[in-house]
């Protein structure tokens, strides 16, 4: 996992899947999904999180590789997590998700 267009503790979170880097876009994505994410990269916890593109969409025809992401809190990344399935979602990069991880 990574966060993009942003700084070392905030930015669009996105995930490697099959050797390509792609978006989470999910309308439910809750603080437990961006908990998960932070500590993944090394950080306690998430302080913030956005689910509209706030640090901006994924590039033109970056895959939006999860949706429906439900962690539970205590995973210790995104891809152990309850989600659609690799590359099935019913969005775009309108709702790319973001994080502001403490740190």
């Amino acid at each position: 996992v990574r966060l993009s267009d942003g700084g070392p503790n905030y930015g669009r979170v996105e995930v490697l899947y099959g050797g390509t880097w792609g978006t989470v876009c999910d309308d439910e994505f809750a603080k437990e999904d961006a908990d998960v994410v932070c500590r993944d990269l090394g950080f306690p916890e998430a302080t913030d999180f956005y689910h509209d593109a706030f640090y901006g969409p994924g590039a033109q025809g970056m895959p939006v590789w999860l949706d429906e992401v439900g962690c539970k809190g205590y995973e210790s990344s995104l891809k152990f997590c309850p989600h659609a399935g690799w590359g099935v979602t019913n969005c775009d990069h309108a709702e790319d998700v973001s994080v502001r991880c403490l740190g």
